[in-house]
C-alpha cells in the first residue's frame, strides 16, 4: 500500500509492505524489501523516483519512504479525460526513455514498466518508479518469476510484457 505522508514537515510518499503471515512469508517479504531498497538507494537520477529512507519501527510493516509526486501515475493522467498534447506525450516519452537507460546503465532490469509505475512531478515530467520486481547485475538479485521454454526467467505484469516472453506460456 503506497501512502502520503509526512516527514521533517515534508510531503513524503510511504510505501508499506504489511507483515503478515507465517515466518517464512514474512522472511520473503523481508528479502524482497531488502532486495528493492539495495537497488534504489543506487539510483540518482532526476528520471528516477528517489528513496530518501525506511521505516522499521512499527513490527506490522517495513516501509520505504520515498519523494512525493503529487501528479501521481501516468496511468492516472491518461485516464483523467484531460487533454494531452503531442509536446507532452514526446517529453514523458523521452523521460522514461532516459529513466530506463540510467537504469540499464547501472545494471538494473526494472521488468514492471507500465503506466501506473510512472509518476509525475509538479511540472509534468515524468519519472520511473516501483523497483519491486527489478533485478541488478551487481546485487545478483533474483525474484519470484517463471521459467520460459529455454530455460531463461520472466517476472513482470502480462499485459505489458513483450509478447515473445509469453509465446511458450499459458
Amino acid at each position: 500500500a503506497v501512502h502520503m505522508a509526512r516527514y521533517a514537515n515534508e510531503a513524503v510518499c510511504l510505501k508499506k509492505i504489511q507483515l503478515a503471515g507465517t515466518w517464512s512469508q514474512r522472511d520473503k517479504l523481508c528479502s524482497a524489501f531488502a532486495k528493492e531498497l539495495s537497488i534504489m538507494v543506487r539510483l540518482r537520477s532526476p528520471r528516477v523516483v528517489q528513496v530518501t529512507g525506511v521505516v522499521t519501527t512499527d513490527t506490522t510493516y517495513l516501509g520505504l519512504v520515498m519523494e512525493y509526486l503529487e501528479r501521481g501515475s501516468l496511468r492516472h493522467a491518461l485516464s483523467s479525460g484531460e487533454a494531452i498534447t503531442p509536446e507532452l506525450q514526446r517529453v514523458w516519452a523521452a523521460d522514461v526513455a532516459l529513466g530506463m537507460a540510467y537504469l540499464y546503465a547501472q545494471g538494473v532490469q526494472h521488468r514492471d514498466l507500465k503506466p501506473p509505475n510512472i509518476l509525475l512531478t509538479r511540472d509534468l515530467r515524468a519519472k520511473v518508479a516501483d523497483f519491486g520486481l527489478s533485478t541488478c547485475e551487481e546485487l545478483r538479485t533474483a525474484t519470484a518469476s517463471r521459467t520460459t521454454r529455454s530455460g531463461g526467467k520472466i517476472a513482470g505484469t502480462a499485459a505489458f510484457m513483450a509478447p515473445e516472453l509469453l509465446d511458450a506460456n499459458t
